[in-house]
């Protein structure tokens, strides 16, 4: 990632200026995932660098990363609802803009819990609760009693130290995921020490830290819809 790029996704406008008035950066520079100095500093919810980028800077409102996100998707997924507001009021993006699963910035704020810019875009008319992605997902189908649970069951899986990974693409098959993961945890009664050193006098290849093999091929069925 090059100097532009960092400083864009940490919000420093100054440092921004400079590089590219003086510091020979080029805004069309891009990282790995093709973001650009604009889609971060949108994913890091910094308004000023964003209105800046595209006032002055010479960012392009057309710009996407290798999943087809925007610059207005970021903005949703960063819950910055003065960025989204004003890419929208301004004209500079549109609410139906979607990224290469078929999903709008409201289902975007809606998968992520942010809660401010789902509420703002389904009030004022931008979006509906029955936008459907590509995998039928629909924000009338993510309330609000079912969100709490999944954010619990992803905390509890995060705190217990277990490395689970969000899929952001099957966020009910993440949801299913993380049950059986922390139905896993709760069986197992050993310490991690031991399980470790268990796992090493036993050399349990097929185990993952202890836990049974039939629990893994499980949580794996699950987690790719085979079940």
């Amino acid at each position: 990632r090059s100097s532009l790029l960092a400083a864009a996704c940490g919000g420093h406008l100054e440092t921004v200026q400079w590089l590219l008035r003086e510091g020979g950066s080029s805004i069309g520079e891009r990282d790995n995932e093709n973001k650009t100095a604009v889609l971060l500093a949108a994913k890091g919810g910094h308004f000023e660098t964003v209105q800046w980028l595209l006032k002055e800077g010479g960012a392009c409102v057309t710009d996407r990363d290798y999943n087809q996100r925007t610059l207005f998707l970021f903005a949703c997924w960063a819950d910055e609802l003065k960025l989204v507001q004003w890419l929208i009021q301004e004209g500079v993006s549109s609410p139906d803009e979607r990224d290469q699963w078929g999903r709008t910035g409201c289902l975007v704020a809606a998968v992520y819990d942010r809660q401010m810019v789902a509420k703002w875009l389904l009030e004022e008319g931008w979006s509906s609760m029955h936008e459907e992605a590509e995998d039928g997902l629909r924000c009338c189908d993510i309330g609000e009693s079912d969100m709490k649970e999944w954010m619990s069951c992803r905390e509890k899986v995060f705190s217990s130290g277990w490395s689970v990974r969000h899929h952001h693409k099957f966020p009910r098959r993440y949801h299913l995921f993380c049950g059986v993961a922390l139905w896993c945890l709760s069986g197992v009664k050993e310490s991690r020490q031991e399980h470790q050193q268990h796992k090493r006098e036993q050399n349990l290849s097929g185990s993952a830290a202890g836990i049974p093999t039939e629990l893994v091929g499980l949580m794996f069925c699950f987690w790719h819809g085979e079940t």
